[in-house]
């Protein structure tokens, strides 16, 4: 069964996140098997991370390879809130919003959690408001 990850650590800011994301890359498991989707969102001082697996033997096989990682970068991610996924759905990527996400320096998250109906969460920084307000998530 798939689980959705939440971590909110106090302290995890964009420098951290991004030399981790470095450490991951260098490592070879910045993808790793069973991850469905990763997000890294909230204000640049503390970031939270959400993630879908497949199972929950999938997330646990990862714990060991990211772990050490983040001890090197000084992050304590404190106790992740680990929940069955109940439904998921996959919103469509617009052509404007791949080539946001993929542009270094630019960050457009965009949240949705499919525990609460309805229930949303948009961070968006510099000129990608526009496009994402666009976008009905209902």
């Amino acid at each position: 069964m798939a689980v959705e990850t939440y971590f909110h650590p106090q302290s995890l800011t964009a420098l951290q996140y991004d030399e981790v994301i470095r450490e991951l890359e260098a490592a070879g498991a910045a993808n790793p098997a069973g991850r469905v989707h990763h997000s890294c969102f909230g204000p640049d001082n503390a970031l939270m991370v959400y993630g879908v697996w497949e199972s929950q033997q999938a997330f646990e096989e990862y714990g060991p390879v990211l772990m050490p990682i983040l001890r090197k970068a000084g992050i304590d991610p404190g106790t992740p809130d680990v929940m069955p996924v109940r439904k998921s759905r996959q919103l469509t990527r617009r052509p404007a919003l791949q080539r946001s996400w993929d542009r270094p320096g630019q960050r457009a998250h965009l949240f949705v959690s499919s525990l609460v109906p309805r229930a949303r969460e948009r961070t968006v920084t510099r000129s990608w408001a526009p496009v994402l307000a666009k976008i009905d998530l209902r």
